[in-house]
């Protein structure tokens, strides 16, 4: 991917098939449906979660396994970084028309 256009969203699919792979549905479904890609740039996917449960959880058990799978992707070494979904967007979202 070194000189193409990097689509996050592509990448992110990508990776989550490879992930899929590796987990049984209900924990795929239970620890990755939530998750959202939000950017990817200088090697490092920013990936949305929903709380710092997630975060906490998604680090300790599952980092190795995403950033595994990115670099079958991607041909190189990607990181990765949690964010958590802020409750002030989550409002905004549900009041706008």
């Amino acid at each position: 991917m070194n000189d193409e256009i990097i689509d996050v969203k592509t990448i992110w699919n990508k990776s989550l098939d490879i992930v899929k792979t590796h987990l049984d549905k209900q924990t795929f479904e239970t620890w990755f449906s939530p998750l959202r890609e939000i950017s990817f740039s200088n090697n490092i996917l920013t990936i949305e979660v929903p709380s710092i449960f997630f975060k906490d959880w998604l680090t300790a058990k599952y980092k190795t396994l995403i950033e595994d799978a990115l670099q079958k992707i991607c041909g190189n070494e990607i990181k990765t970084e949690f964010i958590i979904t802020s409750k002030i967007d989550e409002q905004q979202i549900i009041e706008t028309p």
